[in-house]
């Protein structure tokens, strides 16, 4: 394939078109919601006529406790990779298919990935690609990292909270029980791959 080809190929494309997820940040309301690009800019989709308006809200709550903040974190991931999957082919049918068969598959037993008492706080990847799980104690002492096929660590929040800090590998802050994840910076907005 010739160098011409491939570059009329993407011609008038932006990365940054198809669908997407945006998080919308105002003081102490956080929101998730779907997005098309087109030209590399949210639009309507032109598959909705002048009187339709999409439902694109995913997700809003005011004043997020750390146990809200990792149930937003959660959907954003799914609702990413479920983008991700339309934007590069995948069908419609195929992901109702693939989820229709992972409920069954699951008997919709719900996996529990760690003792009671512990709950999602963050979800992320890390430099090496992979993804990590931060689950807090109920009483806030300590957290659990789960780094997917790797590890388990135990982790005192204060020491977690520093790495997350040090490292941007995630949103600083304090929750109502200074975990650190739970409030951001008012106002901003920032749109999500």
């Amino acid at each position: 394939m010739t160098r011409g080809k491939i570059e009329g190929a993407v011609s008038g494309a932006d990365p940054d078109d198809g669908f997407g997820v945006t998080e919308i940040k105002v003081g102490p309301e956080q929101s998730l919601h779907l997005v098309f690009n087109q030209n590399g800019r949210p639009v309507v989709p032109m598959w909705l006529g002048e009187e339709e308006k999409p439902t694109s809200l995913l997700f809003r709550k005011t004043n997020l406790t750390d146990r809200e903040y990792g149930e937003k974190n959660r959907l954003r991931w799914l609702a990413k990779s479920c983008c991700r999957f339309i934007n590069t082919g995948g069908s419609w049918d195929e992901l109702r298919d693939t989820v229709h068969k992972l409920e069954t598959f699951s008997h919709g037993v719900q996996f529990e990935p760690v003792i009671a008492g512990f709950h999602l706080i963050h979800t992320d990847y890390n430099s090496d690609g992979v993804f990590e799980h931060v689950f807090a104690a109920d009483d806030c002492d300590h957290a659990i990292r789960w780094v997917e096929g790797e590890f388990f660590d135990v982790i005192t929040l204060d020491d977690l909270h520093k790495e997350i800090s040090n490292a941007r590998i995630g949103p600083e802050g304090e929750c109502d029980q200074n975990i650190g994840f739970a409030t951001e910076d008012a106002g901003d907005t920032e749109a999500l791959d």
